[in-house]
């Protein structure tokens, strides 16, 4: 569907952070942090509850937004294989994973150049290694990569030299600024994709910022969520300078900003880590395909276009960007590679909270963590999910369990119905099978050498 009536291309802002659960804004709900500047985008914006990511970590969620494809077809499964010291204790052979985004793949910045946009990525990119799948290989005028997991004494690519005090929300958010000058100075719409490593681990916080959480949690405040927050009020204030410098260049009137996240927060020791708060009020964290794992913010912000404080219920997925960005630039799908997402322009635009014509929405994620072997079981194993209405199916497949829940009836997915429920079982049973092979999901196979 052409998008008809935009007078100007509008500049696009996608901001994305990482390991941001859906409950760490106050927007969405949290207690604790500090997000004026996100939050009045949610304010003046739509809002979206029931938003999430194409995997629950980093590379493959990145990977589906930046080619608008699922894992399945970008081949991008997971981050690493940390598992195959111990892949005697996996019943199935693991799928082969990879690291590396085709070259080939047609990029949403690539999709957007055709439109006439100049294009930014900063931050983190996650889908190459080296110089030969750098994001600048993608489709982006200007491209830095940050590397070094850190957040002080972190490193580029390019290298740039960068004082050890600079701290890296602060570094990307000084280059978009200049990027954003630099297009206003030629007159030209932009694309900027900016990737924060904030709220990754390791945590690691200003001074000023801890000082000023600590004063407000208290002495006994858990170090973990001060650190946490303090990153997030970081996050939170990257948001507001670019807010300030669209609005005093007179350029926020034609800009489409969206802010989310790559995957649900990180919470290693479930509902006791404190890290848990931020994924409230779902079950899961990150590496789970449990809504506290996928279920993530986005907010959508275009003033005089999106009608202010809007909230939408409508099930979206990362694959969705791709085709929101490109009609909102007055183009059309890509009819050379598939998109396996919605454009998401009857949710936004023209009165907002229509429905999208999809059946579902999907997960592939043959991962494992943290073999317990005194128990003689993986903490996390291979899990694929399927999303119909308002039911979710979880299947487990070297266990061979699967679960059902009614999401609007028990969000926190503590009632499974794959057993009360067997119909409606069966049929998300087979609707997922028809998904991974219409997709080219790598099939499950016995591993021979398999030891309990």
């Amino acid at each position: 569907m052409q998008a008809a009536g935009v007078q100007a291309k509008p500049n696009i802002v996608f901001v994305l952070a990482d390991d941001l659960g859906y409950g760490g804004l106050g927007c969405y709900g949290s207690t604790f942090a500090e997000t004026p500047n996100i939050d009045r985008l949610a304010r003046e914006g739509m809002r979206f509850t029931q938003g999430y990511a194409c995997a629950p970590n980093c590379a493959p969620s990145r990977a589906a937004i930046v080619s608008g494809q699922y894992p399945t077809r970008t081949g991008i499964l997971r981050v690493q294989d940390r598992f195959k010291s111990q892949k005697n204790h996996i019943k199935v052979v693991y799928p082969k994973n990879k690291h590396d985004l085709d070259l080939s793949t047609i990029t949403i910045a690539e999709a957007l150049k055709k439109e006439g946009y100049r294009t930014a990525f900063l931050g983190k990119w996650h889908m190459g290694h080296g110089e030969e799948f750098h994001a600048s290989r993608q489709g982006f005028d200007l491209a830095i990569e940050s590397a070094g997991k850190k957040h002080f004494g972190f490193k580029t690519i390019p290298k740039t030299d960068i004082p050890k005090d600079v701290y890296l929300a602060d570094y990307l958010t000084d280059r978009s600024l200049e990027f954003i000058d630099a297009c206003r100075k030629d007159d030209e719409p932009f694309f900027l994709y900016l990737a924060h490593y904030a709220i990754h681990i390791p945590l690691e916080a200003k001074k000023e910022y801890l000082d000023r959480f600590r004063e407000k949690l208290g002495a006994d405040a858990n170090p973990v969520v001060l650190k946490a927050a303090a990153m997030t009020a970081s996050l939170d204030d990257s948001v507001g300078r670019l807010i300030a410098k669209l609005e005093s260049t007179g350029q926020l009137e034609n800009t489409l900003f969206v802010f989310s996240s790559d995957n649900g927060g990180y919470a290693s020791g479930g509902k006791k880590d404190p890290l848990s708060a931020f994924n409230v009020p779902f079950r899961g964290m990150k590496k789970d395909l449990y809504e506290g794992g996928i279920r993530v913010p986005y907010i959508f912000h275009w003033p005089g276009k999106i009608k202010p404080g809007t909230v939408c219920e409508e099930p979206i997925i990362g694959v969705d960007l791709y085709p929101t960005f490109v009609e909102f630039a007055g183009g059309k799908p890509e009819t050379s590679q598939i998109l396996d997402g919605e454009s998401l322009w009857p949710c936004l635009l023209p009165n907002g909270n229509e429905t999208l014509e999809r059946d579902a929405i999907y997960w592939f994620f043959p991962n494992w963590t943290m073999f317990n072997e005194d128990k003689g079981e993986w903490f996390q194993g291979w899990r694929n999910a399927i999303r119909q209405g308002d039911y979710k199916l979880i299947e487990h497949v070297d266990g061979g369990k699967v679960e059902l829940y009614n999401l609007s009836a028990d969000p926190g997915e503590e009632n499974d119905l794959s057993q009360s429920n067997p119909e409606k079982t069966a049929v998300l049973q087979r609707k997922l099978a028809d998904w991974k092979k219409h997709t080219g999901a790598p099939a499950a196979v016995p591993n021979p050498n398999y030891t309990p």
